[in-house]
């Protein structure tokens, strides 16, 4: 789906598939070495366990529940990320996790980050028996607590000192959207 946003910059969004594992790899490295802080997985341990590409690939591979969208803009370059989990066990199928949210910050400010947002909403409201989508946010991160408000997304609890980046804790949000 292209759709021009903010300042005529054409976006498209679409799920990434095995074919975009080098495009993936790099912009979710990035977004780790950029943010450490937004994400519970670590760029140094990431770069040791996913050298292999194929691991990327074996990411991008859908199954019921579980996909990553990807935002491409311009010829093709991707610019932002958002994924879906689903437990696999019976008792928690009906939720998902949306994770990994990203858009490079050459690209902020043109709604990309609500598309993708809304993008794995919608995919996710496609899912059979799936009733639920949560997440964790850094609970001082309050430009992406307010586009996860903005779609609908509520606060349930704050867990304290959730993770310890060097000496500092941080504290996540976890919110929740009621498909």
């Amino acid at each position: 789906m292209n759709q021009p946003v903010n300042h005529g910059l054409e976006v498209t969004i679409r799920k990434l598939t095995p074919a975009d594992a080098e495009a993936y790899r790099g912009i979710r490295l990035r977004s780790l070495r950029e943010h450490p802080e937004a994400f519970a997985s670590d760029v140094d341990e990431s770069n040791a366990s996913l050298t292999d590409i194929q691991i990327f690939a074996n990411q991008l591979q859908e199954r019921e529940g579980q996909f990553v969208l990807g935002a491409f803009i311009g010829e093709g370059t991707l610019t932002g990320i958002a994924g879906l989990f689903r437990y696999d066990k019976k008792k928690l199928m009906h939720k998902g996790m949306l994770w990994g949210m990203y858009v490079a910050s050459e690209s902020r400010g043109h709604s990309i980050g609500r598309r993708l947002v809304q993008g794995v909403i919608e995919e996710a409201r496609r899912v059979t028996h799936l009733e639920q989508i949560y997440l964790c946010v850094v609970s001082n991160n309050h430009v992406a607590k307010r586009l996860y408000e903005s779609t609908g997304f509520t606060s349930f609890g704050r867990e304290p000192h959730a993770m310890k980046l060097e000496d500092c804790y941080l504290d996540e949000e976890h919110m929740v959207l009621f498909l």
